[in-house]
């Protein structure tokens, strides 16, 4: 919404184009820094006839003269533990002892994993609720439960299970299965196989009622087929993707070889079997006293899956039993989405039913409006640009068709974003596998792109690859070592193919000494964090995993450069107080790099939520110790672009800081401290700065991806001109000079189509042309004293002040496990 339209969100309804209230649940995730409302999210439940489209507005609710009580068609009581959902003719009894158990009139659900042959229940743990009401009454109820089992090893296993209940009886829900504990990775080498990865048989979701007849019902291989009548039992598992590339190596498993060999899915009912390459099922089954209508979501490109039916039992196959184990690595987590519709009359039209998902778009009139300081307009986007960009939804190069090239499919890969760019020298004949894990942040630029030039497809790119990160890219542990724990993974190491590693970077199958400067080992790093993407994710769909993974991710980086506090962090800081991209903890100076642009960024995402004061004076206190209006420039080697270039995206972070401040009309010495250092800099880049093909001699690879990234020195221009006091107009033309030469560069490459140049392009997207400037000036530039560097005193006192702190706050078994896990851990550097 637009700053200062509205401060209560009481006030506030959906309507229709008729100007008609429509039950809604209006809910609150962001404020503007004048607290007025700034994203608010809708949900609501609205019957539409096939291909019916329906436009809704959130506007101010007219008081009525009379409010008359609602009528609720659902209505829940606790007890125990336990829940019970009522409408007007069944119960729905969700249980207090186990996960995901319930109970409708005579079936029985359960929640159940095999692992080494034994069946496990998730115990539960903690469960909460949450009622979504409108102004006309409870619009669906949202349970959330959260388990676990302990295996006869020892080994844990987390389970969250969510349901969305409606009041016609569908049920939209998930389940999540999460290995919390850490990897070995020796030698920083992560791959299939470690001895703290789980081994799943399988898990399900299975439905039971007492009658053993046979089955009355009907399902559907897809949406678009025709319903087959049930005749006994039956049982659909998809192997694989189907696709031309079904046994790609992005499937291998812990020995390097394919676990499946079926090209897509079986099919059996009663004594006859057929097969066939991508299912997209739903099935809907008569108990004899009740209806149940079953879709698992994303069936073939999650697979493993199935779906069995017979005598008394309906099983959602999560991941099937096959004649394999599903490898759940440590710091992994397993999700799979469902629906379930508990009425109807078992006809093969409400196998139909299950696959009704309604495509959203926000009018991009509406989001211009409301002026995001991260999304951007068609005034401060360059048509060129988003012409480049445009060519990643068609063709046999867009994404979708890449992600066939390669089969990033299954419910590990489906999402990932094919790192095609690392093939540019390969020569070899098979797929060469590389995995992107959301460099430059892609699931940001899927976001803007579904909100400047709305098309369907960008947001589905979004919503799968933000799945796919928040599952399988972040390290979900807090058992390894604090500058690991909850972090990033990179993507496949350069020019080597990703082998065992899945979406881990570093495989023992990999050589070594690859190339210049290999590691060959290493874990998530401060120069691989992204979390402007998630954050909207957030914003723009309520999913809380997202916001928990924005904020892990802070914590993580805050971390990698800040330190855990434990003496084993204090030795090490002091080891490695002149290594290159690290913080020096003896004078307090941060790397001008993008690891300090990402810790700057991850900071001002987090507060975009919570308007935390600490946060932004974090983020002051850390560009002081990196920048100065008075740096001596030539001292920093910045013509050194291999090593140097990254400074420009710390610019970037700059930038944003400054947007954040002037947001808040907060034209403080910290303001005026960050504006003229970015000045500064972009006085020097007016010089000095040319694109970077124009030298291809100093470069290692002078490949097109140089040439996306001059599009950051466009946008550190653009926003130079915006916050100087005085002219802008050598900023802007510098700028367009940068912008003209990426669309015409790229416009004849034949790699434009490169997941990395696109990534670049859609992350760098706004500003490309000038923004306009405010009606009152900044205030003029100031006269800033000398940068100078913290002498030995100074140093002596910040060791004292960690040695202190870290004795006040001694705990030594964190020590000793510590020092366990560094010894134990990876010698590589990131």
């Amino acid at each position: 919404m637009p700053q200062g339209v509205c401060f209560n969100h009481r006030k506030l309804a959906l309507s229709n184009a008729n100007g008609e209230m429509l039950n809604a649940r209006l809910q609150v995730t962001a404020l503007w820094p004048d607290n007025s409302i700034q994203w608010i999210l809708v949900r609501m439940q609205q019957s539409l006839a096939p291909t019916e489209a329906l436009s809704v507005g959130v506007a101010r609710r007219p008081v009525p003269s009379h409010v008359a009580p609602a009528q609720e068609t659902l209505r829940l009581s606790e007890d125990n533990g336990g829940f019970t959902i009522t409408d007007r003719e069944q119960t729905l009894r969700f249980e207090a002892d186990e996960l995901g158990a319930f109970s409708y009139g005579s079936l029985r659900g359960a929640v159940q994993a095999t692992i080494a042959g034994h069946n496990y229940a998730f115990e539960l743990e903690n469960s909460s609720y949450e009622r979504v009401t409108g102004p006309d009454g409870l619009i669906a109820i949202a349970l959330r439960f959260y388990g676990q089992i302990t295996t006869d090893n020892g080994q844990t296993l987390n389970c969250r299970y969510r349901a969305t209940v409606y009041a016609d009886g569908r049920i939209d829900g998930d389940l999540s299965i999460h290995n919390p504990s850490a990897a070995c990775h020796p030698g920083g080498l992560w791959d299939l196989g470690d001895p703290n990865s789980v081994r799943l048989d399988s898990a399900s979701i299975t439905l039971r009622w007492p009658d053993d007849k046979a089955v009355d019902g009907a399902f559907v291989t897809g949406p678009e087929d025709d319903a087959v009548l049930l005749d006994g039992s039956m049982s659909l598992v998809q192997h694989s993707s189907g696709g031309e590339h079904w046994d790609s190596p992005v499937h291998i498993d812990h020995r390097g070889r394919i676990p499946f060999a079926e090209p897509g899915f079986t099919l059996r009912q009663g004594d006859a079997a057929s097969r066939g390459r991508r299912a997209d099922p739903a099935i809907t089954v008569n108990t004899g006293q009740e209806n149940v209508t079953a879709r698992i979501h994303d069936f073939w490109q999650r697979f493993p899956t199935g779906l069995t039916a017979g005598p008394g039992e309906l099983t959602l196959n999560l991941l099937p039993k096959l004649d394999y184990a599903h490898e759940l690595q440590p710091g992994e987590r397993f999700s799979q989405a469902f629906t379930l519709l508990l009425a109807g009359q078992a006809t093969p039209a409400d196998t139909k039913l299950a696959y009704l998902q309604p495509e959203v778009t926000l009018d991009p009139t509406h989001v211009a409006r409301c002026d995001l300081p991260l999304i951007g307009t068609a005034a401060t986007i360059n048509d060129r640009i988003g012409d480049l960009i445009a060519q990643g939804l068609d063709g046999h190069r867009s994404f979708v068709a890449k992600r066939e090239a390669i089969d990033e499919y299954g419910w590990r890969h489906y999402g990932e974003l094919y790192a095609d760019h690392e093939t540019d020298n390969y020569a070899g004949d098979g797929l060469f596998v590389s995995h992107y894990n959301n460099q430059y942040d892609p699931l940001m630029g899927f976001i803007r792109q579904s909100l400047v030039a709305p098309d369907v497809r960008w947001s589905n790119l979004a919503m799968d690859l933000a799945r796919h990160v928040v599952d399988i890219d972040i390290y979900g542990t807090d058992e390894d070592r604090p500058e690991y724990n909850r972090g990033l993974f990179w993507h496949t190491d350069h020019y080597l193919p990703a082998e065992t590693a899945t979406h881990r970077s570093y495989s023992k199958r990999q050589p070594a000494n690859a190339y210049d400067g290999h590691a060959h080992g290493g874990g998530p790093g401060g120069q691989h964090c992204y979390t402007a993407g998630l954050l909207h994710h957030y914003l723009l769909t309520g999913e809380e995993d997202s916001r928990d993974a924005l904020y892990g991710l802070k914590h993580w980086i805050r971390a990698v450069y800040e330190g855990s506090g434990m003496l084993i962090d204090i030795a090490l800081a002091i080891k490695n107080h002149n290594q290159p991209g690290l913080k020096n903890h003896l004078t307090g100076q941060y790397p001008l790099d993008r690891g300090v642009a990402n810790y700057l960024n991850a900071l001002l995402d987090c507060f975009a939520l919570d308007h935390s004061a600490s946060t932004l004076r974090q983020v002051e206190h850390i560009i002081r110790h990196t920048v100065h209006p008075s740096d001596a420039i030539e001292t920093r080697d910045l013509g050194n672009v291999e090593d140097c270039w990254f400074y420009v995206v710390c610019l970037q972070a700059l930038a944003r800081y400054l947007q954040v401040k002037a947001s808040r009309e907060q034209h403080d010495e910290a303001f005026l401290y960050a504006r003229d250092t970015l000045l500064h800099y972009a006085d020097w880049m007016l010089t000095h700065e040319a694109p970077y093909l124009h030298k291809p001699e100093i470069l290692e690879f002078p490949n097109h991806t140089w040439a996306a990234q001059d599009l950051r020195k466009a946008n550190v221009l653009f926003e130079a001109a915006y916050f100087s006091p005085d002219d802008p107009e050598p900023y802007e033309i510098k700028a367009r000079e940068f912008v003209d030469y990426v669309a015409d560069t790229l416009s004849n490459s034949d790699t434009l189509h490169y997941t990395r140049i696109q990534a670049l392009l859609l992350q760098n997207l706004s500003p490309t042309r000038a923004r306009f400037r405010p009606k009152e000036p900044f205030p003029p530039k100031h006269d800033w004293p000398e940068n100078v560097s913290a002498g030995v005193f100074r140093q002596m006192a910040n060791l004292t002040g960690m040695l202190w702190r870290a004795l006040r706050d001694l705990q030594p078994r964190r020590e000793y496990a510590g020092i366990k896990r560094l010894l134990s851990g990876t010698e590589g550097m990131d």
